[in-house]
């Protein structure tokens, strides 16, 4: 998503933070409409690609459950900031509920706001998993950050965690809740930064004991049955694992390939242990590690992620797949999920078919790209989320191009764009 192409709307009855929130927006390349009642939300939405509503409590009659209920209903491409003077239990547990994406509590502290604006930036299917319980747990902490002191300039910040595997426990190092500004995402969602490091260098952990891994936010928060333990960490999975580490310290400070080996490492934990929604998971973890071998400049290793992400959506897609041409039904779309998966939300389900046709286009499998940037469009719900939906017919645009060169090229000069299968990807 490009910040220039998408608005923010702000309602508040409070100067200052409409000022604060207005100038942030507009910081971060945002268009941005002030507006004075929850219905101009609506009415807006209809006419704009709106990415995010940030909504002032205060004053208000309606509750977030309303307000979040009227935004999926006529607005399902925004993300929803509410924003109020107390923070009360009953508005956080609402706002949980209904999936909001942050609660910020008054005065507005900027390093939080940099946080909410950089998380907007990202794809929400892919937006790392478990941090809406942290923005709460440290909403109403401001008094705290009022100011960032000389020893707190870093980025990183230690965070203790418990594996749910082998209980191993351990201090993990993570970025700090004001991370890397976002200036940009790439057609696969990827988001770009102007600092050295990336933005999902420290978003999944490893335990240093049996090397699992997922996300920061899931990682204490995990369980499993004995059995599906014991199989992961008998001597065959661990010897996988333990040989993908390179013998790197993963819960330090990371380099690129630290984090390249953490998001393969959190794959590969997913395909072994396949727990709830496992196929998802493993093919957003090769996707990200994708990304950074992007910024490493790695280009074989960055093709071979891509190539077992793609594959891996490909699984996760397969049960909403047209059949002659019409979507299928929900008894249908149940009846072929793989084994613990969960059906996919609609944005969910428009997503991983455009991500197989962005991703086999980047490996030059130009075939299966058509295919599915010809069914993305196709699926009945695919207009319903506008900025998502111009962002493909954007890349859409960008494939016809290379596939006229493509076909203008001689047959020598082509790719094949093949890529050998590693690991547990069926």
């Amino acid at each position: 998503m490009k910040p220039g192409s998408a608005c923010v709307l702000i309602l508040s009855k409070d100067p200052q933070t409409r000022s604060i929130l207005e100038f942030s927006a507009i910081e971060f390349g945002f268009k941005v409409k002030v507006i004075d009642h929850v219905e101009e939300l609506v009415a807006v939405s209809l006419d704009l690609p709106v990415i995010a509503w940030f909504v002032d409590l205060d004053g208000l009659p309606k509750k977030p459950k309303g307000i979040v209920s009227l935004g999926r209903k006529k607005a399902p491409d925004a993300r929803l900031v509410f924003i109020s003077t107390e923070f009360e239990e009953e508005i956080a547990n609402s706002c949980i509920e209904e999936g909001a994406t942050a609660l910020l509590v008054k005065p507005v502290i900027v390093s939080r706001l940099v946080k909410i604006f950089n998380q907007i930036m990202f794809e929400p299917e892919l937006a790392t998993h478990g941090e809406w319980e942290e923005n709460t747990r440290t909403a109403n902490e401001n008094n705290s950050e009022k100011s960032i002191s000389k020893k707190d300039e870093g980025l990183l910040r230690k965070v203790d965690f418990k594996c749910p595997v082998c209980s191993t426990a351990f201090l993990g190092t993570r970025f700090k809740l004001w991370i890397l500004p976002v200036t940009d995402t790439d057609s696969d969602f990827c988001p770009n930064s102007c600092d050295k490091v990336h933005p999902e260098l420290y978003s999944v952990m490893i335990c240093p004991t049996c090397f699992f891994g997922t996300y920061v936010g899931d990682f204490n928060r995990m369980e499993f049955q004995e059995s599906p333990k014991k199989k992961f960490l008998g001597m065959d999975y661990y010897l996988i694992r333990k040989q993908m580490t390179f013998n790197l310290d993963l819960k330090e400070e990371r380099t690129l390939l630290h984090g390249i080996k953490s998001f393969e490492l959190a794959a590969t934990s997913a395909l072994q242990l396949e727990y709830r929604n496992y196929l998802r998971l493993a093919a957003e973890f090769y996707l990200k590690a994708s990304w950074l071998c992007r910024r490493m400049g790695h280009e074989p290793q960055e093709h071979d992620a891509q190539y077992k992400s793609c594959e891996l959506f490909k699984r996760v897609y397969r049960p909403y797949s047209l059949i002659n041409g019409r979507f299928p039904a929900s008894g249908t779309i149940f009846a072929t999920l793989d084994k613990g998966m969960d059906k996919l939300p609609e944005r969910a389900v428009v997503v991983s078919c455009f991500l197989i046709a962005d991703l086999a286009r980047r490996l030059k499998d130009y075939t299966t790209a058509e295919k599915y940037f010809d069914e993305v469009k196709k699926i009945p719900f695919f207009h319903k989320f506008t900025s998502l939906s111009q962002h493909i017919y954007t890349v859409d645009r960008l494939f016809r191009e290379e596939l006229k060169k493509h076909k203008d090229t001689p047959e020598k000069g082509k790719k094949s764009g093949k890529f050998q299968l590693h690991g547990f990807v069926k």
